[in-house]
């Protein structure tokens, strides 16, 4: 093994699971995560791993990717003790191809360990057709449900699973054959649900209530903007409400986390709280028992839960815009062309529309001075001495707020 970075060396659990003799304690699961390691050597112990059926490795495959974003390199050591390096899932030419290998391969299906990758449109479909087989003995109406469910959740992902490192979503499905039920996790190392929805909604304070706020209809961080076609308004936000009341009516369960927050919506309540440990993105977990409802009908489902949407023309009056630069740049500030069209697309058209800026620099621990000017320079020149009102600069690194402070004072000097 090369060890010019420092090594640490973690111990994969035996079994990867939420499951814990009948129950669930995600908390166990995800004290395995650490998510500070950057620049290190890491050697991963699966000697005493064992892969059962109901084994999440989708959130372990994830979590190595996330690792080599870090610039980590990773080892596994197996159960011969034999120690071989691990590269990253992305470097196989495309996700097609390692979908179809996982798919094609009986032997890889028949243990459910192996995730597939979402990265775009074409991959959620593909996914969805690989998921209906397990629903095709039941019918048409279970298939329409599942399909809307997944395609649903798969959709979400590509709003909060922007991490600046085009770390892709995963989803891994596990068939049980003897009790009729299907279950399967979708998950990814993004910015989280809690970072996406402030940006239409920058009081939600914590992940848990972020979650809550997500299954709750016309509700997104984008739905009542206006889109660039045609000048049309974004009505997204029903999905994750639509998804959960259609997994209440199918007497499913399903499982949201996102950061520390943790809600289980089961048929009969709603619970959520904060969990000790977090997961760095959203995972969200269904488990389906198939054969129930006979007469399942998902157009009558369907039409039940649009009756409880609001039916008034939907309002958003929000005097304040947030943006947190992490959930477009990454940790790194460095990208001028992307700073310019965060400029023209979404603080300017605020500043049209008399907002307060809000500019998150949370986990941002770089930026170039010409970036942040390219990015900003315009909007306070605009303000003049109203920047200072008008535009709250949070959570920025002291050499930052220096940057900023000089670009602030230049841009004004002449109001």
């Amino acid at each position: 093994m090369n060890e010019e970075k420092e090594t640490i060396k973690l111990k994969i659990p035996e079994l990867f699971t939420f499951g814990d003799f009948g129950a669930n304690d995600f908390d166990k699961l995800l004290s395995f995560f650490e998510w500070s390691l950057k620049d290190k050597t890491i050697e991963f112990d699966s000697t005493n791993s064992v892969a059962k059926k109901e084994s999440f490795f989708v959130l372990y495959y994830l979590y190595e990717e996330y690792l080599f974003s870090n610039n980590c390199r990773i080892w596994i050591r197996d159960k011969s003790d034999k120690v071989f390096e691990r590269f990253p899932i992305k470097q196989i030419s495309n996700a097609e191809k390692f979908n179809k290998q996982i798919s094609l391969n009986p032997k890889l299906l028949e243990t459910n360990i192996f995730p597939l990758i979402i990265v775009n449109s074409e991959d959620r479909k593909s996914i969805i057709k690989f998921a209906e087989k397990y629903t095709e003995n039941f019918g048409i109406e279970y298939q329409k449900t599942l399909r809307y469910v997944l395609n649903e959740i798969l959709s979400n992902t590509e709003d909060h699973a922007r991490n600046g490192h085009n770390i892709f979503t995963m989803t891994q499905f596990y068939w049980n054959e003897q009790n009729q039920e299907i279950s399967f996790i979708v998950a990814d190392t993004g910015v989280g649900i809690k970072t996406h929805l402030r940006q239409t909604y920058p009081h939600l304070s914590n992940d848990a209530e972020a979650i809550l706020h997500a299954i709750k209809p016309k509700v997104s961080g984008t739905f009542g903007k206006t889109t660039s076609n045609y000048g049309k308004i974004n009505n997204a936000g029903v999905g994750l409400f639509f998804s959960s009341n259609f997994a209440q009516r199918l007497n499913a369960d399903m499982f949201i986390i996102s950061g520390n927050g943790f809600v289980h919506i089961s048929p009969t309540e709603i619970i959520q709280k904060e969990l000790r440990n977090k997961w760095k993105g959203t995972i969200v977990y269904v488990k389906i028992k198939l054969g129930l409802l006979e007469t399942l009908s998902f157009e009558e489902m369907r039409l039940e839960i649009e009756e409880a949407i609001p039916k008034n023309e939907f309002s958003l009056e929000i005097e304040n815009y947030y943006l947190n630069l992490k959930n477009y740049f990454g940790v790194a500030i460095e990208n001028k062309d992307l700073a310019k069209k965060l400029r023209d697309e979404k603080l300017l058209p605020a500043l049209d529309e008399n907002k307060t800026l809000t500019i998150d620099f949370e986990d941002v621990i770089f930026a170039t001075d010409s970036v942040l000017n390219a990015m900003l320079a315009t909007p306070i020149n605009r303000l003049g001495l109203m920047a200072y009102k008008k535009i709250k600069v949070i959570n920025a690194a002291s050499d930052i707020r220096v940057m900023l402070d000089f670009i602030f004072d230049d841009n004004t000097s002449n109001a």
